[in-house]
């Protein structure tokens, strides 16, 4: 299982505000997790970008207003049974130099820790390495 602590820097990577709260939190009685907000005073739970589909949708779009844009999503069938995902960061890059730019790519058994992997890598130019 994938910890919420990508998705909670993948948040953070977004602009949001991220903080761990648990269940002795002044703010909600509730069992541990990452809470947000954007300025509006209402906190609420991390999207879970590294493993709902909605939530991976909502990352999608997030991510292309901050000028980091898909480029692929394919299947591998073969042996490994993975999905390779690539990303642009327009932001790095005039319009002419993307189409000689290496985008941003990552690899996951299932399409929404691939797509968070691969948006996360191309926000903050570093591959997700933390393993719990």
């Amino acid at each position: 299982m994938v910890s919420r602590k990508l998705d909670a820097a993948i948040a953070e990577a977004l602009g949001y505000e991220v903080r761990l709260m648990g269940e002795n939190s002044f703010y909600y009685n509730t069992n541990k997790d990452y809470w947000t907000h954007s300025g509006d005073r209402i906190w609420h739970k991390v999207s879970a970008y590294s493993t709902d589909g909605n939530a991976m949708l909502e990352l999608i779009k997030e991510a292309a207003e901050k000028g980091v844009v898909m480029d692929g999503i394919y299947y591998c069938n073969g042996e490994t049974k993975e999905y390779v995902v690539s990303v642009f960061n327009t932001v790095e890059a005039t319009r002419n130099e993307i189409d000689g730019m290496w985008p941003y790519m990552d690899v996951g058994k299932k399409m929404p820790i691939a797509v968070a992997l691969a948006i996360y890598h191309a926000l903050t130019g570093k591959e997700w390495t933390s393993i719990d």
